[in-house]
């Protein structure tokens, strides 16, 4: 059945159905090659789910076991349960880098070191997080009869799904940015509190002023280490901030009997939130876009794909369930050959051996996308994974557009 689906989709090249992949450590090297093949045509599928993490995580949040071992995913990446869940996963977004520029303007000059501004990190995330639970528990879905009748066990209650008859009635929250506010706080860290190059006041103003005249400093800024690099240190700032996400919407119920899961997506987000935030001390500018997902910066200089790789698998993420996968752009001509196709699928069973939560892959070719750009009558069936879709790239908005163009191109 799987190499039924693969190569319909793969001699179709449809932007949908969307193909998702459960793997786990047990799967062979032989199925990640298969589905390389299907990312080949550039449709950004597979979507590779591990079952290593996902299925404890469901389990770890109050699924009954035989339910977890039975997901499949909403249309991007959000688990669900076919029969039994009635979740709306993609609920609300925490922005992670909104967030921490928030503590940097409350605390920073009040901070004598790190750990101390870390106190106010928490606060705003506390903070932030109060105002989407009240937000989300505002939410009220509709009372549909006829869809309730396919959802368990809304019969046996009498009650719709939109009053919480189904057996999960849980929300979803996305995690935004994480890779922009984990990179912000390290260069905190090292040019505030170590290097001491500069002054939290000047700091703060050089944010203020999206870096115009202060452009040697955010040259220093943007070469202190990035996520998606194997560098201990700013995982660590990840890994705080995911962990202290998880804490508190740990057991928080929602207004349908529910728990709201936090996860690692951002759906459209990495645009539309990132527009509305100023400038961060990792020197990203105003309103610039995060990366999609659980990915690296889109300015951040990387090392190659293996230390991303690395980088994004020191998590346990089975407390952030909610989905989000990580994403990595390969150049097309990686693809060229069955030994490249085979190149592409070991990273794939590294990630998953490694404790990895979700991965997808999209194959592109920036000299492809531009000339897309400046003549799309050329470039009619050119398809690329978006965030948690496939699009058509000359129907996308602009800032979509820039933004793969813009995503690090992996040439091995």
């Amino acid at each position: 059945m799987t190499e039924i689906c693969l190569t319909a989709s793969e001699e179709l090249k449809l932007i949908d159905p969307k193909i998702n992949l459960r793997v786990s450590k047990k799967t062979p090297l032989s199925v990640c090659a298969r589905g390389t093949r299907l990312t080949k045509q550039g449709l950004g599928f597979p979507q590779y789910l591990n079952d290593d993490v996902i299925i404890p995580g469901l389990v770890r949040l109050g699924y009954a076991p035989e339910d977890a071992e039975n997901y499949s995913v909403a249309a991007s990446w959000e688990p669900i349960i076919p029969a039994y869940g009635a979740e709306v996963p993609n609920l609300e977004a925490f922005n992670y880098p909104k967030t921490v520029n928030a503590a940097l303007k409350r605390g920073l000059t009040a901070s004598e070191n790190f750990d101390e501004l870390m106190v106010f990190v928490k606060e705003e995330m506390r903070n932030e997080s109060a105002d989407l639970i009240e937000s989300a528990n505002r939410y009220s879905p509709p009372r549909d009869p006829f869809l309730s009748l396919f959802l368990r066990p809304c019969i046996e209650v009498g009650r719709t799904y939109g009053d919480g008859g189904a057996q999960y009635n849980n929300y979803g929250f996305h995690g935004v940015g994480i890779a922009t506010a984990a990179d912000s706080l390290e260069a905190v860290e090292r040019a505030v509190f170590w290097d001491k190059i500069v002054s939290p006041e000047e700091l703060l103003a050089a944010l203020e002023a999206d870096f115009a005249g202060y452009e040697d400093l955010r040259r220093q800024l943007m070469a202190y280490p990035k996520m998606g690099n194997n560098e201990d240190s700013v995982d660590a700032k990840a890994a705080l901030l995911m962990e202290e996400f998880i804490r508190l919407l740990d057991g928080v119920q929602n207004n349908r009997g529910g728990i709201i899961r936090p996860g690692t997506g951002s759906a459209l987000e990495y645009v539309s939130s990132a527009r509305c935030v100023g400038a961060t001390a990792d020197g990203r500018p105003a309103g610039q876009p995060y990366g999609a997902n659980f990915s690296p910066s889109v300015t951040a200089r990387l090392n190659g794909p293996l230390s991303a790789i690395i980088s994004f698998t020191k998590f346990d993420l089975t407390g952030m369930i909610n989905g989000g996968p990580f994403t990595m752009e390969r150049h097309d001509t990686v693809f060229r050959s069955a030994e490249g196709e085979k190149k592409v699928a070991m990273p794939v069973q590294a990630f998953i051996a490694r404790g990895g939560h979700q991965m997808r892959f999209n194959s592109v070719n920036r000299d492809q996308l531009l000339d897309a750009q400046a003549h799309p009558e050329r470039h009619s069936n050119l398809i690329v994974r978006v965030w948690g879709w496939s699009g058509y790239f000359v129907e996308l908005d602009l800032a979509y557009q820039n933004h793969v163009i813009s995503r690090t191109e992996f040439m091995c």
